[in-house]
C-alpha cells in the first residue's frame, strides 16, 4: 500500500460512507446567508426533508464547523494531489474500502461535465462519463462502484429586484440543485430536486454515520 492510501485511510476510517448499518450521506447547501442540511439514504435513494440552520452566521451551524467536514476535504484533497488535479477545477472522494475513487469536473460554466471513477489499486479508468448540469460535488456510493453527484442548474434574475445588482454589473444568480446517481457502468440509477432557486449558493456531500448504538440496519440496495 503507497503512501496516499495509508493517508486516505487513516482520514476516511471516521467518515466511511458505505451503505451499512447507520450511514448516510449529508448534503448541505448554503446560500442567501442560509444553511440547510438534507438526509440521503444511500440504499433506498430517499431525500429527506430540510434541517435549517436557526443561526444567520453559518460558520455558526453545528454541520458547517463538523470536523468530519475538514478531514473528508484534507482526503479529497490527498486523492486529486495523487492524480495530478487540482481542487479549484475538480473534486475527489474514495468510497470506504479505499477501492475506488470519483473525480469530477467541479463547477465549470459549460459542458460536458466530466466525472471518472479510477481504481484505487491499479489507478486505472474504470468509468468515465457525463452529466448535463454543473457539478458541485462528488461521493462514492457504496462499494459496487456507484457514483452520487451534486449537481446544479442556475438562471441569472431579471425580476425587478434584481435590477439594482444587474445594473451595478453584479447581476444576481439563482441556483437549483439536485442528486444523481450513476450505476457502475455510467447510466444514471435515480436523479432527484434537492432545492429550487437558493440565491448566492453552493453545496457539498458528506459521508456521515450514526452516533447512535441501535442505528437501525438498512439493507443493501442496487449500490
Amino acid at each position: 500500500m503507497n503512501r496516499y492510501l495509508i493517508i486516505l485511510a487513516g482520514l476516511l476510517a471516521a467518515i466511511s460512507g458505505s451503505a451499512n448499518a447507520g450511514s448516510y450521506f449529508r448534503v448541505v447547501l448554503l446560500g442567501g446567508g442560509e444553511l440547510y442540511e438534507y438526509r440521503f439514504d444511500p440504499s433506498t435513494f430517499a431525500l429527506s426533508s430540510a434541517s435549517r440552520c436557526p443561526d444567520r452566521v453559518v460558520q455558526n451551524c453545528p454541520f458547517f464547523t463538523d470536523p468530519i467536514r475538514r478531514e473528508h476535504w484534507n482526503a479529497g484533497n490527498a486523492l486529486l494531489s495523487r492524480f495530478g488535479k487540482k481542487s479549484i477545477s475538480s473534486y475527489a472522494a474514495a468510497d470506504s474500502q479505499m477501492r475506488h475513487a470519483v473525480i469530477a469536473d467541479l463547477d465549470l460554466e459549460k459542458g460536458p461535465h466530466k466525472f471518472e471513477v479510477r481504481n484505487l489499486e491499479t489507478e486505472a479508468i474504470e468509468l468515465s462519463a457525463t452529466t448535463k448540469r454543473r457539478i458541485s460535488a462528488a461521493e462514492m456510493l457504496g462499494d459496487r462502484g456507484c457514483v452520487l453527484l451534486l449537481t446544479s442548474t442556475y438562471r441569472i434574475g431579471w425580476m425587478p429586484w434584481d435590477w439594482p445588482l444587474t445594473f451595478a454589473g453584479h447581476p444576481p444568480q439563482y441556483n437549483t440543485y439536485y442528486l444523481e446517481v450513476y450505476g457502475p457502468d455510467g447510466k444514471m440509477l435515480n436523479e432527484m430536486l434537492v432545492k429550487k432557486e437558493l440565491k448566492y449558493s453552493g453545496g457539498y456531500l458528506l459521508p456521515y454515520r450514526e452516533d447512535e448504538p441501535n442505528a437501525p440496519i438498512v439493507p443493501d440496495g442496487p449500490c
